[in-house]
């Protein structure tokens, strides 16, 4: 999994240098919830990885559906911020 990660944050920096983009957020599926944020040396623009986190507990779909429209709404606010 972490092989996976590494190789899909790869392809990101390689996109943002061809488009010359100012900032992008790399948003990744995760058990844990946390955000990382890395400045690329060398190329001075901010690439964010967003670890959207993903329920693991709950009780039925409703439930689930609901963390989930949580952790969307977390999402889009980081993303406007």
């Amino acid at each position: 999994d972490n092989e996976k990660f590494t190789k899909e944050l790869e392809k990101m920096i390689i996109y943002m240098f061809l488009l010359k983009t100012k900032k992008e957020i790399f948003v990744y599926p995760s058990k844990d919830k946390k955000i990382n944020e890395a400045k690329l040396n060398g190329y001075g623009e901010d690439l964010c990885v967003y670890l959207f986190f993903v329920p693991q507990n709950s009780e039925n779909l409703n439930d689930f559906c609901s963390s989930m429209e949580e952790e969307e709404k977390k999402l889009i606010n980081f993303i406007n911020s």
